[in-house]
C-alpha cells in the first residue's frame, strides 16, 4: 500500500474542478496515543487539534479533489491555499454556511449556494443539496477506517490513493493501465528495510 501511495503521489496535481462543485470538510481523529488532553485530563471537544481536517470537493462531472487542511477547524487561508489551483474561476459551488469557505469563494469569483448544515442533516438524501459531497465523505471515512493503523504523519499520502480510486475512469482495467504507465513514467524505489526500519 505504501508503494501505491508513492505511485500516485502527484496524481491530484492536474485535477481542475469546474461548472457545479460541492465542497465541505470531514474529520478524522488522531490515534489514541497522540490525543492531547486538557490540564484536567479531559478531552477537547469539537473540532480540536486532535481532529485531522480534510477538505473535499467534487464536481458535476464526477471529478474529485481531496486535501489535508491541518488539525482542528479549517481557516479561510488553508481552504483557499489548498483549492485555489483546483477549482475553475467563476464556477458554482455548493457549501454549508461555514465562514472558512469565504476567501475561496471571493477570490475565485465563485457563485456560492450556501445551505444550513443542521437543516440538511435532517433531510432525505434525495432532497439534500449536499448529498453528493456527503457520499464522498462516507466513502472516505470507510477507506480511512480500513487503514486505521496508518501513521498520521503520513496522512497526506493516504489521501492520494483514495482520490485515484474515486475519480474517473470507473473501469478497473483502465485504472490498472494508468498505474502501469505511472510506474514507467515516475520511477520510485522503496525497499522493505527502508519502510520498516526503526526510527
Amino acid at each position: 500500500f505504501k508503494k501505491t501511495c508513492l505511485l500516485v503521489k502527484n496524481y491530484q496535481d492536474e485535477i481542475l474542478l469546474k461548472n457545479t462543485i460541492w465542497y465541505d470538510e470531514t474529520f478524522k481523529s488522531n490515534i489514541n496515543s497522540k490525543i492531547k488532553l486538557k490540564s484536567n485530563g479531559q478531552k477537547y471537544r469539537g473540532h480540536s487539534k486532535n481532529q485531522i481536517c480534510i477538505g473535499v470537493a467534487i464536481d458535476s462531472s464526477g471529478h474529485c479533489y481531496i486535501a489535508f487542511l491541518g488539525k482542528g477547524s479549517p481557516s479561510s487561508k488553508s481552504v483557499y491555499d489548498a483549492f485555489k489551483d483546483h477549482i475553475e474561476e467563476g464556477s458554482t459551488i455548493l457549501t454549508d454556511s461555514d465562514h472558512a469557505h469565504r476567501m475561496l469563494v471571493n477570490k475565485l469569483n465563485l457563485v456560492n449556494q450556501e445551505y444550513n448544515a443542521k437543516i440538511c442533516k435532517n433531510m432525505n438524501d434525495v432532497d439534500n443539496p449536499l448529498t453528493p459531497i456527503n457520499n464522498v465523505h462516507s466513502k472516505l471515512q470507510k477507506f480511512l477506517r480500513a487503514h486505521d493503523g496508518f501513521s498520521r504523519e503520513d496522512f497526506e499520502d493516504y489521501l492520494n490513493p483514495f482520490a485515484f480510486m474515486i475519480n474517473t475512469p470507473d473501469n478497473k482495467l483502465s485504472k490498472i493501465d494508468i498505474l502501469l504507465n505511472r510506474v514507467l513514467s515516475y520511477p520510485n524505489h522503496l525497499s522493505y528495510r527502508q519502510l520498516f526500519r526503526k526510527k
